[in-house]
This record gives C-alpha cells, sequence and structure tokens, in this order.
C-alpha cells in the first residue's frame, strides 16, 4: 500500500535520511580512505562504475594523496 502522499513516498524519505545522516559527505570520505591505501600499497584503481558519484570523487582524492605519500616515502 505504501505511505499517503502527504507523509512522502519511499523516495522522499530516503531522500531526507540521506541529508539528514550526512551520507553523502560519509560515503565521500569512505572513498578517499579507500583510494589512499589502494595508491599507497601500490595496486592500481578498480572498476568504480557501481560506487555513487560521491565516493567515487572521494577515491581519486585519496588516490592521488595516496601517490604523493607513496612518492615521497620512496625518495
Amino acid at each position: 500500500m505504501g505511505r499517503p502522499r502527504k507523509y512522502g513516498g519511499l523516495y522522499d524519505r530516503q531522500k531526507a535520511y540521506k541529508a539528514r545522516s550526512n551520507y553523502d559527505q560519509k560515503d565521500q570520505s569512505r572513498g578517499y580512505r579507500a583510494g589512499y591505501n589502494q595508491a599507497k600499497a601500490g595496486r592500481d584503481k578498480p572498476n568504480l562504475s557501481e560506487r555513487s558519484p560521491e565516493y567515487q570523487v572521494g577515491y581519486d582524492k585519496g588516490y592521488l594523496a595516496g601517490l604523493t605519500a607513496l612518492n615521497r616515502s620512496l625518495s
């Protein structure tokens, strides 16, 4: 049955939950951490097409930071 429109549908509730819980920012920081660790270990980037755009942005930033840290430690 679902909820009456006046209380918002499922999509609105999901959007409200994401906004309330700071979900996108957390997802970006998770991506940053993963990217940093991958680069620091000297591994290649995996395929991130299934992940959220926020995760991908964080991953790219973390990967670059990890590469610079790796290069600094090697020199």
